[in-house]
């Protein structure tokens, strides 16, 4: 494989403990395992479909150097985006390169806690809609107010 594949930068994480918040949600603890080069993949539409029948939830390829460290356990980091590895698969046999087949996580931030006032006052404004998608992918699911 040629050097300039590998051009998107990757943290492999690992889930060292699960702890409660102060609501009793789990918490997971994530630690770094290795920084690599990666090529990220989305899978295009055909081979999501294609994938739907072994493995629904596959979005995107991971193709990286051997590292025999990773495990299907384990989630990557890119780019302020997070992704669940569903199976990890030695390229050929030959411990030289690896995929990773994975499956993004779509992460929310937390509902706002509003009064009953601000609550009217929202409803009587504007309807809230989430941004586009790639809007919330810089703003970490920021909300505009747009007109009814």
């Amino acid at each position: 494989m040629k050097i300039g594949k590998l051009r998107h930068r990757i943290a492999i994480q690992q889930n060292q403990s699960t702890t409660e918040d102060s609501n009793g949600n789990p918490v997971a603890a994530w630690t770094l395992v290795a920084r690599v080069w990666a090529d990220v993949m989305p899978l295009s539409g055909r081979e999501a479909l294609l994938a739907q029948q072994v493995n629904a939830t596959t979005t995107h390829k991971i193709k990286i150097r051997y590292l025999a460290s990773v495990q299907q356990d384990m989630r990557v980091s890119y780019d302020g985006r997070y992704f669940d590895i569903n199976a990890v698969l030695n390229d050929r046999e030959t411990d030289r390169m690896q995929w990773l087949e994975c499956t993004e996580n779509q992460v929310y931030a937390d509902p706002v806690e509003l009064t009953e006032e601000e609550e009217n006052n929202l409803r009587s404004a504007a309807l809230l809609v989430p941004i586009s998608y790639y809007d919330q992918r810089h703003f970490a699911g920021l909300y505009r107010a747009e007109p009814s």
